[in-house]
């Protein structure tokens, strides 16, 4: 693979938040990494293999071992860790930062991992595609065999049991992705006394993600769910308990209505667009009264 030195981003990837790491950080990073790589270039005696395993300060190539169309515009792309006993190494809710070349430039974006930390032999990368993305032209690309550059894992939410009355997870489209996994972990701890509420919003019903992960979920007693399906297209659907599909976009009033409900003490994890993240952070601070402690970003 060709070396060129990494895009810098936009003005307007950066959304301000604090995000960890921050779009300018990875970028910063990136620059002394391809300065590094380029240096062990001049002297090759120091550029000796070592054990390939997953680095958040450089990268690893994993190999694509399965690629799945999940929707019109995701798809679920599978990596071996080359021994079937192998972990990835990362916690629940973590993402990685993946580089790929496209025009003789480096370009790299951060994909939520959304196979379970306890995955052996594997891990899985859910990821929409765009159609004018640079990335995407990238990763549409991928197939069986194809090389992917990978580092990380990166994202400081760790969960603790117990550690709320009330866990509000609410996702926009792919950003339901990180929460699979958390979903498991939690839900999996027979001594995890919280109730869980997942609120999922997605473009149509066909771009649902997750859909058998979901449905497992609601045969947990602590768990419910609201889907909020954006093109109002109704069609018809098995009935699961514990689960409602409402045909409409998720508004201020919805989550108001939803508020009313919840304890005081609730956590709440948000993950979507900027646009998205900000809006519904907004919503919960200024027009439901929680601190801004209460909710975490991803």
């Amino acid at each position: 693979m060709s070396d060129p030195p990494p895009c810098p981003p936009s003005p307007s990837d950066c959304c301000g938040n604090g995000c960890t790491p921050c779009v300018n950080d990875i970028y910063d990073q990136e620059i002394k990494l391809w300065e590094e790589r380029q240096q062990r270039k001049l002297n090759p005696e120091e550029n000796e293999e070592t054990a390939k395993k997953l680095n958040e300060n450089s990268y690893t190539d994993f190999e694509c071992i399965d690629v799945t169309q999940v929707t019109p515009t995701t798809r679920i792309f599978r990596f071996s860790l080359g021994h079937s006993r192998a972990l990835l190494g990362h916690s629940a809710g973590q993402h990685l930062v993946v580089r790929g070349v496209a025009g003789g430039e480096a370009v790299t974006r951060q994909l939520s991992i959304l196979s379970s930390p306890d995955q052996r032999g594997e891990f899985a990368l859910c990821v929409k595609l765009y159609k004018e993305g640079k990335m995407s032209q990238i990763i549409s690309e991928w197939k069986n065999g194809t090389m992917v550059q990978c580092r990380g894992p990166f994202g400081a939410f760790k969960y603790k049991a117990n550690s709320c009355k009330m866990l509000v997870l609410l996702a926009q489209g792919t950003g339901l992705v990180p929460f699979i996994p958390i979903l498991e972990q939690v839900l999996g701890n027979l001594d995890e006394e919280a109730k869980v509420t997942l609120i999922y919003s997605a473009s149509s019903w066909e771009e649902v993600l997750c859909q058998e992960e979901i449905n497992e979920f609601c045969g947990f007693w602590n768990f419910s769910c609201k889907i909020f399906v954006g093109d109002q297209q109704a069609v018809n659907l098995c009935r699961v308990p514990q689960r409602e599909v409402l045909w409409t976009r998720m508004g201020e009033e919805e989550v108001k209505e939803l508020c009313k409900s919840l304890e005081t003490d609730s956590k709440f994890l948000v993950c979507g667009s900027k646009q998205y993240m900000k809006d519904i952070c907004d919503i919960l601070t200024i027009s439901c009264g929680y601190d801004a402690q209460q909710i975490e970003r991803f």
